[in-house]
């Protein structure tokens, strides 16, 4: 009997830690931006371009189909694939339209000298996997020799081409930079909370230590409680993306590669 609530006290706990993990873990993603279509976390891309990507977007808001062509650059993928962390990521931040699902997410990650191109369902047939494989493939050698405006700039320019020529936009009017939108420093528009790996490893104690009281003075019976709980699915985590998208989906598709 003593070994079963012994056992179930460890089950508890290892359950107990992977979700507190998991909280961790996505907190890792980086929130938009003030400006939401350009999160230079890299700080490789000048304020001119930054600019002129906020100032299509900006005309795209004037259509019916709102289309949303967001650039992100951050420092590391920390351990995620870069697939699996633009997924993430674009659907955190809701990019696109939801009734059409026609974002396009371009996100560059520094350490593994990766770029991706993450595309909503809803433009998927005027950027199949393979045409925007080869929009990547122009744009390697700029990026390669940390010529980021114009590797990203062309990668940008023709993708938007393209959600043009689906929607028969004018590039004229989508290119004007007639808006006086003037994008400011996002280090001082958006507040990251870090937790540290002290942080986590004092919390990790205090789930021990309560473990292990409970086990003593009461025989496991919160920990029984919390393994029902866990197993049920009730144990909620996460928080809120404070975003501008309007609740779009990935889900048509995408291509990367390294530089």
């Amino acid at each position: 009997m003593k070994r079963n609530r012994l056992l179930l006290y460890f089950i508890a706990f290892l359950l107990l830690l992977t979700n507190t993990l998991s909280v961790f873990a996505s907190e890792d993603f980086p929130k938009p931006t003030q400006a939401f279509y350009v999160a230079d976390y890299g700080k490789v891309l000048s304020e001119e371009f930054k600019s002129f990507i906020v100032n299509t977007n900006l005309n795209y808001e004037n259509t019916k189909e709102k289309p949303q062509v967001v650039v992100a650059t951050i420092k590391s993928l920390e351990g995620m694939d870069v697939s699996s962390y633009a997924v993430n990521l674009f659907e955190k931040w809701q990019i696109g339209n939801k009734d059409l699902d026609n974002g396009i997410l371009i996100l560059l990650s520094l350490k593994e000298e990766k770029i991706r191109v993450e595309v909503g369902y809803g433009l998927e047939g005027a950027l199949p996997d393979g045409k925007v494989g080869e929009i990547l493939d122009h744009a390697t050698e700029d990026l390669s020799l940390g010529n980021f405006d114009e590797g990203i700039g062309k990668i940008f320019y023709t993708i938007s081409q393209s959600i043009n020529q689906e929607y028969d936009y004018d590039d004229r009017v989508i290119f004007s930079r007639s808006s006086n939108f003037v994008i400011k420093n996002e280090t001082t528009k958006t507040k990251e909370k870090n937790i540290s790996l002290i942080t986590k490893i004092f919390i990790v104690i205090v789930i021990f230590i309560l473990g292990w009281l409970d086990y003593r003075f009461t025989e496991g019976f919160f920990i029984g409680m919390l393994i029902n709980m866990l197993l049920r699915g009730n144990f909620e985590n996460g928080g809120q993306y404070g975003n501008s998208g309007m609740g779009g989906n990935s889900g048509g598709g995408g291509s990367d590669r390294d530089f």
